[in-house]
């Protein structure tokens, strides 16, 4: 008796006992006398967990290559000639051996940095068609598509390597091309199962795992890379491996969304309603509402200030993280002769520092959230101006203790710590002013942020080329993630807003009985007819 009065106050406390609303992603049901029991273990769980994981393999995917490529560029092969000599007497043939390298692009610093941008070229592109796509036809086979399709593509990349640089930028322009398809589908599928208080939360487990994706790639890949026995090409078969071994099991746990999963729970099902509810007198419960998605235009969208704030902070903070993610191996590899195993444990020591501070947001950006102790607009300026103060600060540093290894490492590493408490700024603001455009608006700014991965390595390429020495030109790079760390915070602080945005706020209007008894007269009167 007593746990059935507990379970009764658990859904008050829920607010089961305020009217619910009509939601397109939920089945209807009415509530019964006797409340649902709390399943052990909720089906969104699944959808966080699967998502989470496809952020994961997504940065397996992305980055090998950065450690990968440092390993390529210095493999030689033994090319054996044979030669006619010819005497008086007889005809002989001369065998020689000579060393060459094995891919023609291992001395040309702008070549590499197209190979390494090329990823981002179909990340870039595909942003907004993904959001569009998950939107309309379900985030289920969006997000599985674009981590299989990724998979093979990456156990294919070392034939690619081989067949020539072209081959190989194609193939690395469509892995970035299916993997825009996962973080704009996240935000779909969480609209559809994530209650609002814990969006947040979700949207923050995607932005963990990706670092921590990040910071094994760059680790493992290292070892790998290093190991005779194996080499760099087992870089791509075994993180190509994992993206098979992750689809299998998320083709039969994951749902676009509640009403297409049979194992959701009667509990689960109206805490999920519950949470999406609006407010309404007794006299209007009695009325019924249907809930009318929001129209995307494009007009608002480009003129949306909130829009164009997260569009530029992404743009100028993401240019210093792009540049240590992909060019961090090379940077202390050509300054300070670090050797690879090494180079790959500093490299993933930077996504550690993002990982830490990801992990602090999750906490505080809730705790405070709830304390209500600021608008959440300025809760999000807070925690994106910390976000990129710091990193421009260390930037500004690197140049300046150049010549002390130790110290460098160590100012980057509190740069990435700082860049991760955007998990507090900007990463949610977008599900909170567009929530039922989410997938699209975070296509389109994404899409700024993807430039940086085009670009960052093209600018390292240019100061190296350029400039008369190496650590002079790493000095000017360095500059100017300062600068644009600046120009962005300047930006967002002024524009930026958590307010939901009318353009991007789905609509309810009300369904007038008499017609819908009537709609449905006239169907039953056809379907008898027909028979």
């Amino acid at each position: 008796m007593n746990q059935n009065n507990n379970q009764t106050n658990d859904l008050r406390s829920n607010g089961y006992d305020k009217p619910l609303s009509v939601n397109p992603y939920l089945r209807q049901t009415s509530l019964k006398n006797e409340p649902p029991k709390k399943p052990i273990i909720f089906q969104r769980t699944f959808v966080i967990l699967f998502a989470s994981l496809a952020a994961f393999i997504m940065f397996l995917l992305r980055y090998n290559l950065s450690i990968a490529i440092v390993k390529m560029k210095d493999e030689t092969l033994i090319v054996k000639s044979s030669s006619l000599l010819s005497t008086n007497e007889s005809i002989k043939f001369s065998d020689n051996y000579t060393e060459s390298f094995r891919f023609p692009w291992h001395d040309n610093e702008n070549q590499q940095g197209l190979i390494l941008g090329s990823y981002f070229w179909g990340y870039t592109a595909f942003q907004v068609p993904a959001g569009r796509m998950a939107e309309k036809f379900g985030s289920k086979w969006v997000i599985g598509c674009g981590v299989l399709f990724s998979g093979i593509l990456t156990l294919l990349t070392p034939v690619c390597a081989d067949l020539g640089l072209v081959w190989f930028i194609i193939c690395r322009l469509f892995i970035g091309m299916f993997h825009a398809t996962i973080l704009s589908s996240c935000y779909c599928i969480f609209n559809a199962w994530v209650p609002e208080k814990d969006k947040v939360r979700a949207i923050t487990w995607v932005n963990v795992a990706f670092e921590v994706g990040g910071m094994t790639t760059l680790f493992l890949s290292g070892l790998i890379s290093s190991e005779p026995a194996m080499g760099w090409e087992y870089c791509f078969y075994l993180y190509g491996l994992v993206a098979f071994l992750w689809f299998i099991p998320y083709v039969f746990l994951v749902y676009s969304d509640p009403s297409q999963n049979s194992r959701v729970s009667n509990y689960e099902r109206k805490l999920l309603e519950q949470s999406k509810t609006i407010e309404h007198s007794k006299e209007d419960f009695s009325k019924k509402w249907v809930r009318v998605p929001p129209k995307l235009s494009y007009k608002k969208v480009l003129t949306s200030a909130p829009v164009w704030a997260s569009c530029i902070a992404k743009f100028t903070s993401n240019f210093g993280y792009y540049l240590l993610a992909l060019k961090m191996s090379s940077f202390l590899k050509e300054v300070y002769d670090v050797p690879l195993a090494k180079n790959g444990l500093l490299s993933a020591a930077q996504y550690g520092g993002v990982l830490l501070s990801k992990l602090i947001c999750l906490k505080l950006a809730g705790y405070l959230q709830k304390k209500n102790l600021m608008s959440l607009t300025n809760l999000r300026k807070t925690f994106q101006f910390f976000s990129m103060t710091i990193p421009a600060f260390c930037f500004l540093m690197v140049p300046l203790k150049g010549d002390n290894q130790n110290i460098v490492t160590a100012l980057i590493f509190i740069g990435m710590f700082g860049h991760g408490l955007q998990c507090g700024g900007d990463a949610p603001i977008i599900s909170e002013f567009a929530k039922d455009l989410a997938g699209s608006i975070f296509g389109f700014t994404n899409m700024f942020a993807c430039f940086d991965g085009i670009i960052s390595p093209i600018v390292v390429g240019f100061f190296v080329q350029n400039c008369s020495d190496i650590k002079t030109a790493w000095d000017y790079i360095f500059y100017l993630a300062t600068i644009l760390n600046i120009i962005g915070i300047t930006v967002f602080l002024i524009w930026a807003s958590a307010e939901p945005q009318s353009w991007a706020v789905a609509t309810y209007k009300e369904v007038d009985p008499t017609m819908e008894k009537k709609k449905k007269k006239d169907k039953k009167d056809i379907n008898q007819s027909l028979a």
